[in-house]
């Protein structure tokens, strides 16, 4: 699997949820924005780093390190952004977010689990 068909699976799996949560739930905005801020930054970093690993291996630890640091500041500015200045549903839009957060992650682990596997 190259980073393509790992982004497309991605965006696929994300809209399939949004449109099945939004459907049930009146949240539409909540849901959406605690869904684009962890998939921007997994397809970001999920891209770089099998670009790395296939045309510059020896900087991909240094990618990894430097870029969970960056998304956390990223998260931690988003997080208090609209934790202090929206009128949005706060525990939807957190609910949301770690939802998204923890299985966006759990997808790029697998993701750069098989990359390595592959070689």
């Amino acid at each position: 699997m190259n980073s393509k068909t790992f982004s497309t699976y991605i965006v696929l799996f994300s809209l399939m949820t949004f449109l099945i949560f939004s459907f049930l739930l009146k949240f539409k905005l909540e849901i959406f924005f605690g869904l684009i801020i962890p998939l921007f930054g997994s397809l970001f970093s999920s891209n770089i780093v099998y670009y790395l690993f296939k045309n510059t291996p020896k900087k991909l630890t240094s990618f990894m390190i430097q870029s969970f640091f960056l998304k956390m500041l990223v998260y931690g500015f988003f997080l208090i952004l609209f934790f202090n200045f929206s009128s949005f549903n706060q525990r939807v839009f957190f609910i949301s977010f770690i939802s998204y957060f923890i299985t966006f992650h759990l997808m790029e682990a697998l993701f750069i689990k098989h990359i390595f596997n592959k070689g």
